[in-house]
């Protein structure tokens, strides 16, 4: 049964239109993943289809059939956290589904403040029933596991696909190799051009000089001065036709991106770097608190050294932004090295007040050269910004100008607190080309399941009030039932995330797990 109709719809933000609908319909029980970059209208087309084509539409209509229930992005958390306020509006919603069985659910970024455990809750919820969905999230494991349909908008119109994430990622990877493809086609096919349009102008330079030769002696007839005149005309006629034939050659070269190493950093790193295997922070045996109340313990020594990249992962409230802040101000026990620099991301925290635009701002604290730099903040989706002044930047804008000056600053040590919540789809991968090419360390938090596979980092997880490493995992021989059933789990994650490990590793650690529960 068709749900929702959109026929020959614009729409527009200000002066500005966002895209354009020609017919798109939903249907009962189809699942539809929105995905495009921030700023192109996903959550605005949300809103007029909630709301009925009541808002900033140039023209066009949205025909409703149904009843339509909306969960927005960026709830107020009153006080609680944002995963738990987040499950609350969706437990409501679902019971609004109950009573209006002939109903559409938009949700706007759901997973953005869930961690793993409810990011599993809600996957199961919406496949379990026979629910009608249209989701905005760039979280790409959420979308594999429960959308069948992908609309994405994109050069300001919105495209249908129908297939899993996966299969709409392998068929984008495809297109783009292909243009890859045709582009070097035509960088070949220009090339020949070129050189047939020189070797004409000189044959035709070589003629104009012979013919003006000839003229001047007396034993040569008028009809081969003539001749040579034609030739020489002809051959410059084909040189100035191949010439516009190239200017009119107009193929756009495929974006791609270059590695950030060191070899792009600009500044004297004298004072920022360390050898490889030096320590930058050695955290003591400690309990981490907050307001005098435990949140979790570290067991034994832990050290960070220059080039560590690390996860750390945990349940929602367990301390894993207070830790990362605690360490960025240096107030837990360590040793700490001279040459630290420790940059920090926080999403929740506004920038300084700056006067300044963004560009200017960004390359005063740079490490890296104007083209790495100008990179990275296209992949945020600040280049249209960059001469924008800090203080009129949106919410958003204003989270990726954070995580820029994060990135590219002058540190040894980065810590990134759910990095990606904010970010597009196009912008957490080159997240993750960033992360794994970084030349320094870094600690990240983050509950994205398919960006954290696709770094490459240690990790480091809080289960039961304690900070366990794999290496401490596999020496602690002497812990209760219930932990050592968590730690089988963290062990049985990571055997899971490697692709070198065998089959048969991966059941022995699983055997372990039901023995040790059915005990």
């Amino acid at each position: 049964m068709e749900l929702i109709k959109i026929i020959n719809f614009k729409i527009s933000f200000g002066n500005r239109d966002l895209f354009n609908i020609p017919e798109l319909n939903i249907n009962t029980n189809e699942k539809i993943g929105l995905i495009g970059n921030n700023g192109v209208g996903k959550t605005t087309l949300l809103k007029a289809i909630d709301q009925n084509n009541s808002l900033n539409v140039t023209h066009g209509k949205i025909v409703k059939k149904c009843s339509t229930i909306f969960v927005p992005q960026l709830l107020d958390y009153g006080g609680i956290s944002g995963g738990e306020r987040e499950r609350q509006a969706i437990d409501k919603a679902i019971y609004n589904l109950k009573r209006e069985p002939n109903s559409l659910l938009l949700l706007d970024e759901p997973t953005s403040n869930l961690d793993i455990n409810q990011q599993k809750w809600l996957i199961n919820i919406l496949n379990a029933r026979d629910i009608s969905l249209l989701v905005v999230s760039h979280d790409r494991d959420f979308l594999n596991s429960v959308v069948n349909t992908i609309w994405c908008i994109k050069d300001k119109k919105v495209t249908q696909f129908n297939g899993k994430y996966s299969d709409y990622e392998k068929f984008e990877q495809t297109k783009k190799q292909k243009e890859e493809a045709a582009f070097n086609v035509h960088q070949h096919r220009i090339a020949r051009l070129k050189k047939a349009s020189t070797q004409k102008l000189q044959q035709g330079k070589a003629a104009k000089k012979l013919t003006h030769n000839k003229s001047k002696h007396k034993s040569y007839s008028d009809w081969k001065t003539k001749n040579g005149e034609r030739a020489e005309k002809n051959l410059l006629k084909t040189s100035h036709i191949l010439a516009k034939r190239i200017s009119n050659e107009k193929v756009v070269k495929p974006i791609t991106h270059k590695k950030i190493t060191l070899k792009n950093i600009t500044t004297n790193l004298t004072s920022i770097t360390i050898p490889k295997n030096s320590s930058l922070v050695k955290i003591a045996a400690q309990e981490i608190t907050i307001a005098k109340k435990k949140l979790f313990t570290i067991p034994r020594e832990l050290g960070i050294k220059a080039t560590d990249k690390i996860l750390l992962t945990g349940n929602n409230g367990v301390g894993k932004s207070v830790f990362l802040k605690k360490l960025y101000k240096q107030k837990i026990e360590g040793i700490f090295n001279k040459k630290l620099r420790v940059g920090y991301f926080d999403q929740n925290v506004a920038s300084s007040i700056s006067e300044g635009t963004v560009i200017s701002s960004i390359m005063k604290t740079t490490m890296f050269d104007r083209s790495s730099t100008m990179q990275a903040l296209g992949d945020l989706n600040l280049k249209e910004h960059i001469n924008d002044k800090i203080a009129t930047l949106s919410g958003g804008q204003l989270v990726c100008f954070n995580l820029a000056e994060t990135l590219l600053g002058k540190y040894n040590l980065i810590l990134l607190d759910e990095p990606t919540n904010f970010l597009d789809i196009s912008s957490i991968e080159a997240l993750e080309n960033f992360i794994n090419d970084y030349p320094f360390a870094i600690i990240i938090v983050s509950h994205d399941k398919k960006f954290i596979s696709d770094i490459n980092v240690k990790k480091w997880e809080i289960v039961h009030q304690q900070l366990l490493t794999p290496s401490y995992v596999h020496q602690n021989k002497n812990i209760d039932k219930e932990n050592q059933i968590e730690l089988l789990k963290f062990k049985l994650d990571k055997l899971m995330a490697d692709p070198n490990v065998s089959i048969k590793e991966i059941q022995n650690i699983s055997k372990q797990l039901k023995q040790l529960k059915s005990k």
